[in-house]
């Protein structure tokens, strides 16, 4: 039972782990894109989408 719920805990760690560098990949993403478009438009913006899958625009401020 114990090395069970050892387990358990280094998988949360992994996930979270795993979690936060795909969250700071999309992020750097979005800043990336957000300078290729501001040629565009005045002002940085990106969507970000919600739960909902509604879009929702995001302005990165410098």
């Amino acid at each position: 039972k114990k090395e069970k719920k050892n387990n358990t805990q280094e998988y949360q760690e992994v996930n979270e782990a795993a979690r936060k560098s795909a969250r700071d990949d999309i992020q750097l993403h979005n800043e990336r894109i957000a300078l290729r478009t501001d040629q565009e438009f005045k002002g940085i913006k990106v969507f970000r989408r919600k739960m909902t899958r509604k879009r929702e625009m995001v302005r990165y401020k410098r």
